[in-house]
């Protein structure tokens, strides 16, 4: 008995996270303003797929057409549509989600900071440095550093 207590527990937090995340994606599908419900939807889907395409393919080098191709929008109406909706370009939340992924692997990993540059997508050692530095305030290597 007590074993379905907890069943029906749990089923309940999990309906909980559900209903979260389902206000949340109406919240980010109504950004679209001046077009019809149906529209807004099929357009946020549309953009999702774009997002998640990219953060699946983060360390590959994608271009704002792969994503509009797997979106089935045209570049300029990805990029004006994933602005409005997420409140950055794809180009920046691909940054961003490299550098999120670069800060876990510095955390965890012995691998050289060239290594870990080059396994989260970004050629240049310089502007990956660069970028880490103005996101976390500190070099890869001092972040590494500061979790040792």
């Amino acid at each position: 008995m007590q074993e379905k207590g907890r069943l029906l527990e749990e089923l309940h937090e999990i309906a909980e996270r559900l209903l979260k995340v389902h206000r949340a994606a109406e919240r980010e599908a109504n950004r679209f303003q001046n077009v019809r419900r149906a529209t807004r939807e099929e357009l946020y889907r549309r953009v999702c797929r774009a997002r998640d395409y990219a953060s699946a393919l983060f360390a590959e080098p994608i271009t704002l057409a792969d994503l509009a191709h797997a979106a089935c929008l045209s570049p300029n109406h990805l990029l004006r549509s994933f602005r409005q909706v997420f409140g950055e370009t794809p180009h920046q939340f691909l940054t961003r989600r490299r550098l999120e992924e670069a800060r876990r692997l510095l955390a965890r990993a012995d691998a050289r900071v060239t290594d870990v540059c080059q396994a989260v997508g970004f050629d240049s050692h310089g502007s990956f440095s660069a970028l880490f530095r103005r996101r976390f305030g500190l070099s890869p290597v001092e972040y590494r550093q500061s979790k040792k």
